[in-house]
């Protein structure tokens, strides 16, 4: 816990900082076993405002770990991690609507045969994954939110 209070404050250190007045700010958190996101979101728009960039900033809790969009999207799990039959599991009733799904990142270990590593897939995944997927509502208003915040920056140009 120590080493994520001392990041986040590290964070926002860098954003109030920031210097480009077109830079815009996206934060991205699952809920660590916080019960009621909206205390999180509270707390970082507090920060934001602090910060003097809320209106350059897009904050976002999963619902419950980043790993929810992984399940939501199997297909780019299967790809980035070179991992043979995932896809065709997308049909079972935990990955149609993985936001309720209570531990992600252990099922994701499970598909992966324990090899699944947070950091480094997620950044693989990420790679692959299709931001039109309709499968988890969270990572849906994670995209939605980024187009508004695209659009709203081009309108300015």
């Amino acid at each position: 816990m120590r080493r994520q209070t001392r990041f986040r404050k590290t964070n926002y250190k860098k954003i109030r900082g920031y210097i480009n007045q077109d830079a815009r700010f996206i934060i991205m958190r699952d809920q660590d076993g916080n019960p009621d996101p909206k205390v999180i979101k509270t707390n970082l728009i507090d920060k934001c405002v602090a910060a003097g960039k809320a209106n350059q900033s897009l904050i976002r809790i999963a619902c419950r770990e980043l790993e929810t969009f992984y399940l939501a999207d199997l297909a780019a799990v299967e790809h980035a991690l070179n991992l043979k039959g995932l896809a065709k599991h997308q049909s079972k009733a935990k990955y149609r609507s993985p936001d309720d799904y209570p531990n992600p990142s252990g099922e994701l270990a499970i598909l992966s045969k324990r090899s699944y590593q947070k950091v480094s897939h997620s950044r693989l995944i990420g790679l692959y994954i299709n931001a039109e997927n309709k499968r988890s509502t969270s990572f849906g208003h994670l995209v939605a939110g980024i187009k508004k915040m695209e659009a709203n920056l081009l309108q300015n140009f």
